[in-house]
């Protein structure tokens, strides 16, 4: 038997069998003592009290374990006085300070603060005090700040102000002081700063809910503009680009994006409704906490894990208020690797083009071969590639350079390595063609059944149709294809190889984490980039990009995979998609004996292979 005393938030082991001790311990708890339940703070708890993201080194070990430490599967837990004491001996720790190199070469911002006097700080909350990262990240800490109720912390997270904006006026005089000169340009252009407020620092600064119905950002303009004594100059999604006077009267200003977080849901993307962007998807596991310290501990994470996407001696790559900026401004950085980048040019398609093709290469859209048998015990299973879009984005060869119009063209440039190109071609009806079948989608989403069809098509688009009806394609001869005209482009290189492997490389990390957060954050930088490329939305630096034939190449490429895989499970097993959708998704029904993954999955994990992703109800 053993005596445990809690004092002083300690607790001490006294072993029994001394008589005259266990007499006086008795005497104290039944004369003194109550009996009460131990209240311990959970790991969660002690985080959100301390503002960390994990638990620090030469924090004090847990009070109480629940469970077995030795195997596994136990939960700690720390007495509030433990936690208070540890919290008391960081005030005045030099080891708290900011290292000098993280304001390097701008003004000191040891004294900052966008307010008069702050209220009392909460623990642990004192200018230069580090609250959750150990490590100093000069370089996204100089251009993005988080605004808060407690006031300003950088993305690494240093405190960089005594307390929170009371007025929203004062903001223009932290911006000023914060960036006296205007950011420097790296490996690149310099970039714009940004001030993530949340919804508590924007109450504190003095903003009132809307009393509107609210459509887009650009309701908030002038209501952000008033508050923060600014010139809103864009709006998008709860960014806001901001334009601050000099203090001095003078004709300098400093521009800034002011991320307003409560209304990051404004301007939904048709495709991502849900999607905040750094906030997470509305809904899911990915949104930020409640907790608003919590909150911001996980923003400032995220903010940091994607500026090291880059080299240290490149401008560090910022969120944005769309994903497909982001992927545009991390591939402007890596193609400045190279000695000598090529030279990329914005090509709309021709109105000769666009009049005859409006979309290059569609989608696969909603194609339906329903059995005409009950379902019975059968299973119906989705398959699509792993990352179809990353696959072929690094794999394919694109054009760059100045294209030139053909008026004709000799069917013998396609028998050495075909230019990139587009191609006006006329395809004969496919039910004349051999092998073809309509327990499968076409080769091209312009071909018809009963009919030829003229359209305009990407060099990979034309080699998936001369590929053999066996291997996915329409087994065409360049004759059969009755080319009557063509865009050529000088020069082809697999221009986004380099920057598909970036992605590739942190969305395979992140797979690897099982950090939803991550995958979709990789998924919608590269699906939301190559998406604008087909379109002309693009801020001014990055209009370079817009490139409908590249996105083109990538969609047939895609589609070259996903018809030779839909053939070969017919061929192997003699089944049929049920329905097909977007480029790659197919839905099979299998006998109850089959087993889906050992049926339908290639013997490959890598990018553009397919998988069973979901084993669905019935079709019909």
């Amino acid at each position: 038997m053993e005596h445990l005393i809690t004092t002083g938030g300690v607790t001490y082991r006294v072993t029994s069998g001394d008589e005259d001790m266990d007499a006086v311990l008795a005497w104290l708890v039944e004369s003194r003592g109550e009996r009460v339940q131990i209240a311990a703070l959970s790991r969660q708890q002690v985080l959100t009290r301390i503002g960390r993201s994990a638990i620090p080194a030469g924090f004090p070990e847990p009070d109480v374990v629940i469970g077995d430490s030795d195997a596994g599967g136990f939960v700690r837990g720390w007495l509030p006085e433990t936690v208070q004491r540890w919290q008391d001996a960081q005030v005045g720790d030099p080891a708290t300070t900011v290292p000098a190199d993280v304001e390097q070469g701008q003004a000191d911002d040891s004294t900052a603060t966008p307010t008069g006097d702050a209220p009392p700080a909460a623990a642990g909350w004192s200018v230069n005090a580090r609250l959750w990262s150990e490590t100093a990240m000069p370089r996204v800490d100089r251009n993005v700040v988080i605004l808060s109720g407690r006031g300003a912390v950088s993305p690494s997270g240093v405190v960089l102000s005594k307390g929170p904006l009371h007025d929203g006026a004062d903001l223009g005089q932290f911006v000023w002081h914060r960036w006296p000169t205007k950011p420097i340009a790296g490996n690149g252009p310099a970039p714009t700063p940004q001030i993530w407020i949340t919804a508590e620092a924007l109450e504190t600064a003095g903003m009132k809910p809307p009393k509107r119905k609210l459509e887009e950002s650009s309701d908030l303009s002038a209501d952000v503009g008033k508050l923060f004594g600014c010139d809103i100059t864009s709006a998008t999604a709860g960014w806001f680009t901001a334009s601050f006077r000099a203090p001095d009267g003078s004709a300098e200003t400093r521009r800034v994006h002011l991320v307003l977080m409560p209304f990051l849901w404004l301007d939904a993307a048709r495709q991502r409704p849900k999607d905040q962007g750094l906030a997470g998807t509305i809904g899911t596991v990915t949104e930020l906490p409640d907790d608003e310290d919590a909150a911001v501990a996980v923003l400032g994470e995220r903010i940091a894990w994607l500026s090291r996407w880059v080299r240290k001696d490149e401008s560090p790559l910022l969120p944005a208020s769309r994903p497909a900026t982001v992927g545009a401004a991390l591939l402007d950085t890596v193609r400045r690797r190279s000695r000598s980048p090529q030279r990329v040019e914005a090509w709309p398609l021709p109105d000769t083009v666009y009049a005859e093709t409006p979309r290059l290469d569609p989608d696969i859209d909603d194609w339906r071969h329903m059995p005409k048998t009950a379902k019975g015990d059968a299973v119906d299973v989705e398959t699509d590639q792993r990352a179809a879009f990353l696959a072929s984005a690094g794999q394919v060869d694109l054009g760059y350079g100045v294209p030139t119009e053909l008026r004709t063209v000799d069917p013998a440039v396609f028998e050495a390595k075909t230019p990139y190109g587009l191609w006006r071609l006329t395809t004969p009806p496919a039910e004349s063609l051999d092998g073809l079948t309509k327990l499968l989608p076409l080769p091209h989403g312009h071909m018809r059944w009963d009919a030829p069809a003229t359209f305009w098509a990407t060099t990979r688009a034309v080699q998936h149709l001369l590929t053999p009806v066996a291997d996915g394609g329409a087994g065409l001869t360049v004759a059969e294809l009755e080319i009557s005209g063509a865009w050529v482009w000088p020069q082809q290189s697999r221009l986004l190889r380099t920057w598909a492997e970036v992605l590739k490389e942190h969305l395979d990390a992140a797979q690897a984490a099982d950090d939803q957060f991550a995958i979709d954050y990789c998924k919608n930088i590269y699906k939301a980039f190559l998406g604008r490329m087909a379109g002309g939305q693009w801020p001014p630096g990055q209009r370079h990009w817009q490139q409908p034939a590249w996105t083109a190449t990538i969609h047939a490429d895609t589609r070259a995979r996903a018809l030779r895989y839909a053939t070969r499970i017919a061929s192997e097993h003699g089944l049929y998609p049920i329905a097909a959708r977007d480029i790659d998704t197919f839905v099979y029904r299998l006998p109850a004996e089959l087993d889906p993954a050992a049926t339908l999955d290639e013997p490959s994990a890598v990018n553009g292979k397919y998988r069973v992703k979901n084993v669905l109800g019935g079709e019909g």
